[in-house]
């Protein structure tokens, strides 16, 4: 029985892991891609008073969307408060009154301890879960919104910057 708990125990840390991993590759998924975003916008003219307003809204659209997924994310990351579940256990194994029981009774209630904590684990990891599918709802999104974005942007380009440099006349000394 202890083993199977252990097991069990074992597979939820297992599933906590797998879930802050994967909230950690969005957050460094979504800021790369809200960099390189902002960066290629500047260059591109985005910012421009002339560029197209549907452009302009995707932009701000991927960004907040961006920024969503990050946070959600984060969230998923944010440390839980567990009831210590444990704790009356391990007091229980100092007090004579509880050890002098019948094993039976001493095993029982330690087990009956494991699988409280077990539950309680399940019931953190589902609240972890939800954030991480909006996590990825959100990302998910802000690549639609950049998708609409390109889609605007090659149909109704921003003007052209212009390249040329004017010469410079610097007064003569006389």
């Amino acid at each position: 029985m202890s083993a199977i708990l252990e097991f069990e125990v074992s597979q939820r840390n297992g599933r906590k892991d797998a879930q802050e991993n994967t909230a950690r590759g969005l957050i460094v998924t979504a800021g790369l891609v809200l960099t390189l975003l902002v960066g290629l916008a500047n260059d591109s003219g985005l910012f421009s008073a002339k560029t197209s307003i549907v452009a302009k809204i995707a932009l701000a659209a991927t960004v907040i969307l961006g920024l969503g997924a990050a946070g959600t994310s984060m969230a998923v990351l944010w440390p839980r408060g567990y009831d210590r579940l444990g704790a009356k256990a391990m007091d229980a194994l100092n007090q004579d009154e509880f050890l002098d029981r019948p094993t039976h009774e001493v095993v029982g209630s330690i087990v009956a301890s494991r699988i409280a904590i077990a539950k309680k684990m399940d019931a953190r990891h589902e609240e972890k879960a939800q954030w991480l599918k909006w996590s990825f709802r959100l990302l998910a999104s802000a690549f639609v919104a950049l998708a609409l974005q390109a889609a605007v942007l090659l149909v109704d380009p921003p003007p052209a910057k212009p390249t040329a440099t004017g010469r410079m006349l610097l007064p003569r000394k006389l």
